[in-house]
């Protein structure tokens, strides 16, 4: 009897001098008989069986036995705890970024949608061992994704939610009880919601998908029993009746068909056997974590960074970006970072965002430091902080100058500004921390301005741009990088030695600076100043020394 799940048996080791003598035969000859002794399978699943019944026990990773049997996966049970919660200022950049894109996206004819995927977790929330209860923490990503997603106004629907909406109402099961995803019937129910705002968002009408019949069993059809096969037990566990529709669709000619492209996790598996997109759409493009392109990947691999990325983009009528729980740590597997600097280049949010983000979507390590930071004490949140600044330290490519929450700490730390923005953010009709964030982004396009015309200042100048090339080489950075490290360099008052031309000094830059700082009428002249001028304090505090030192 052969036991199921992911898992591969040992090979035999080689016999020679040297596994003999340091042990390595032995060991690998040991755990191939092991795994190959007589009726292993059957023992296996007596003894898994015996746990399961006696003791509620599974044996099989990350499976957990809830109450009257529910399975779990424990993935989705630690972000519906909250315990992969990435805080609250990863996901309002990730989510800016996002809006951005979408209303670049729209007026290029493309829809961009958002949606978040129900889990297992938060619909049998009652069935939930209480070892996790016990352990759950205030916020989890989903909770926070689905009001910012609301306050800053992003094209998405919760899915999550309408399952909670309608769980006590609907007929057939929207979930198995021994399986990880939504059934075929709740996949059903969802792809209807997700076409109708499709509709609705791109003022068309589809052709219409209906069900033509369905199946009503007690025994369940793949994936509904994913988690109870790989526990591998002597016999099934008893399932409550499972549906499974038969769907039949319009062919109206005169309907359109736009093109789709959908990015997201296994949960989309469910919709895409339906096959639904060859009625309703011209095209069938599935990205599997953003990645591995299907339906090209049943065939042989291919992944989108291979693809022309753009042209794939804007190619497209409608775009779905769908996660679940498990997934909401990273959200989107970087595509929203992708698209976003193809149209918004140079923006520095945060000084580590970026660095974070790819820890995001690295499994293994986003889990190793999720434990990690428990031994701490800390939030993963800090964790992910820590760690992104530690890397970017040892590396030659730590963003400088100043950051969108740069400025918007500035704001913050002004009174009267800060007073100002408050009111700005009540008359649009925004949060606050929207109205900061916006008010940020605005003036480091600002400050990014000033970078640019100075690296071309540089450019400008053969003999100083050759020095540049030089340090850049020395450093072992590209040029564009070393000549924006220059043209900050000099913003903040540094000093270089400019060719054919009279240099700054870094004392004479501080001693006027520290002046105006220390004068309090001066001081409020020159914020009345950076309101009128639509800059920061501290930059106009800058440009009024650099002023008074070129014109002493």
């Amino acid at each position: 009897m052969e036991l199921d799940g992911n898992f591969e048996l040992q090979s035999d080791s080689e016999f020679n001098w040297h596994n003999w003598i340091y042990g390595i035969y032995q060991k690998k000859a040991d755990a191939v008989a092991t795994e190959h002794i007589g009726y292993r399978g059957v023992a296996t699943r007596l003894r898994n069986q015996i746990d399961y019944s006696l003791f509620n026990l599974a044996h099989s990773d990350k499976a957990i036995v809830g109450k009257d049997n529910i399975l779990f996966d424990e993935w989705y049970l630690n972000a519906w705890m909250g315990r992969t919660f990435i805080g609250e200022d990863f996901i309002d950049v990730k989510l800016h970024k996002l809006k951005m894109v979408q209303d670049t996206l729209r007026k290029l004819g493309t829809e961009l949608i958002f949606i978040l995927a129900p889990d297992k977790a938060t619909f049998f929330e009652k069935k939930i061992p209480e070892y996790y209860k016990s352990k759950r923490y205030p916020q989890n990503n989903y909770s926070y994704l689905a009001k910012r997603s609301e306050d800053i106004k992003i094209n998405y629907i919760d899915l999550n939610k309408y399952f909670l909406a309608i769980k006590d109402t609907c007929r057939l099961p929207l979930y198995p009880k021994s399986g990880i995803h939504w059934s075929c019937y709740g996949s059903f129910v969802a792809l209807d919601t997700i076409l109708h705002y499709i509709e609705a968002v791109k003022k068309i009408n589809l052709n219409d998908i209906a069900i033509e019949s369905i199946e009503v069993t007690n025994s369940p059809k793949h994936p509904d029993y994913d988690i109870g096969k790989n526990i591998n037990l002597l016999f099934q566990i008893p399932q409550w009746e499972m549906a499974y529709p038969k769907l039949k669709y319009e062919d109206n000619p005169y309907k359109p068909k736009p093109k789709m492209l959908v990015s997201g996790d296994s949960y989309y598996f469910n919709m895409y056997n339906f096959s639904f997109t060859k009625h309703l759409f011209s095209n069938n493009a599935f990205w599997y974590y953003a990645n591995w392109v299907y339906p090209d990947c049943y065939e042989k691999t291919l992944e989108a960074t291979s693809l022309d990325f753009r042209k794939e983009i804007e190619d497209k009528d409608i775009i779905l970006m769908m996660v679940t729980s498990r997934f909401m740590h990273n959200i989107d597997w970087l595509l929203v970072e992708k698209i976003f600097n193809i149209y918004y280049p140079g923006i520095i949010w945060k000084r580590n965002y970026d660095r974070r983000a790819t820890i995001h979507v690295d499994h293994d390590y986003f889990y190793w430091l999720v434990g990690e930071a428990e031994k701490q004490g800390l939030t993963i949140n800090e964790k992910l902080n820590i760690d992104a600044d530690y890397l970017l330290s040892i590396s030659n490519n730590a963003p400088r100058g100043k950051t969108v929450f740069d400025f918007i700490l500035e704001i913050e730390n002004y009174n009267e500004w800060f007073e100002k923005v408050k009111h700005k953010a009540q008359n649009d009709n925004l949060t606050l921390r929207d109205q900061e964030i916006l008010d940020g982004l605005y003036l480091f396009e600002g400050y990014k301005k000033e970078v640019f015309n100075k690296v071309n200042e540089i450019k400008n100048n053969k003999e100083w741009f050759d020095k540049v090339v030089d340090k850049a080489n020395q450093n072992g950075i590209p040029v564009e990088d070393q000549l924006r490290n220059e043209a900050i360099f000099l913003l903040e008052g540094g000093m270089i030695e400019q060719p054919s031309e009279k240099s700054l000094k870094v004392k004479d830059m501080q001693y006027f600076i520290d002046k105006i700082k220390n004068d309090p009428e001066w001081l409020k002249s020159i914020e009345e100043k950076a309101l009128k001028n639509k800059v920061s304090i501290e930059e106009q505090i800058k440009l009024d020394a650099k002023w008074i030192l070129e014109n002493e």
